[in-house]
């Protein structure tokens, strides 16, 4: 990881999926409510467990409780998600880049939630993955983001500074770039299929969507405003 960069993972309630890289020795991990089942499937001992509590099995509650894993409970009428509970806390402690698991799947507005939730970190300079089965993404800010966001590169191209991240090759998943805000300038995309340079993409526009890979590593930047990169299985 490199310097400045700050990791964590958050287990949150989407459909299960299994974990797609080893979580380094010594990682911060939060499951967010019915997360710590997934948790339990993975083998994992989180550090924290954020959320009402409202869809944690009694063996969940039971392993928390035997584990001595903290716990930072809410009422069940908030104005968040578990998951954007989670990612608004990991965000004040200083981390920046977000590795969200079993992010997709389920019911369909949590799954805007969680990339709600990913843009609002973005915003605030962080890096954030999000993980299921079937469905991948990155979302990243450039300038419009706060400094200093070690997590994702910083490049420059003639005098247009942009933020880069690259996302490796998989079969049978397409590659799309989706804006988050009104609109996404500066953006570049190179190793894929349809390349962009300096290129504008707004906020109602698809002329991101359902791209290709041709190089093993695509990588795509953003000089103003928050980008999603998405893999969807085809």
């Amino acid at each position: 990881m490199e310097n400045g960069t700050k990791t964590c993972f958050i287990i949150s309630g989407g459909d299960f999926a299994k974990m797609p890289y080893d979580i380094p020795s010594g990682a911060f991990i939060t499951a967010c409510d019915c997360g710590l089942d997934h948790a339990m499937k993975m083998g994992i001992v989180p550090d924290l467990v954020i959320g009402d509590l409202d869809s944690v099995s009694d063996k969940g509650k039971r392993f928390m409780e035997d584990n001595d894993i903290k716990c930072l409970l809410y009422p069940s009428d908030k104005d968040d998600t578990d998951t954007a509970l989670a990612v608004k806390y990991l965000i004040s402690q200083g981390f920046n880049d977000l590795r969200i698991m079993c992010a997709f799947g389920g019911r369909y507005d949590h799954e805007l939630g969680n990339i709600a939730a990913a843009r609002y970190a973005a915003l605030r300079g962080a890096v954030v993955r999000l993980e299921g089965a079937d469905t991948r993404a990155v979302v990243f800010s450039g300038r419009s983001g706060s400094e200093g966001n070690a997590a994702a590169g910083s490049v420059s191209a003639g005098n247009v500074s942009k933020r880069s991240v690259s996302v490796e090759r998989a079969d049978g998943f397409s590659l799309s770039v989706i804006s988050l805000t009104d609109k996404c300038s500066g953006v570049y995309i190179k190793g894929a299929k349809y390349e962009l340079e300096n290129a504008v993409i707004n906020g109602d526009s698809t002329l991101g969507v359902s791209n290709e890979f041709v190089d093993d590593t695509v990588t795509v930047s953003v000089g103003d405003g928050v980008l999603m990169v998405v893999m969807a299985r085809m």
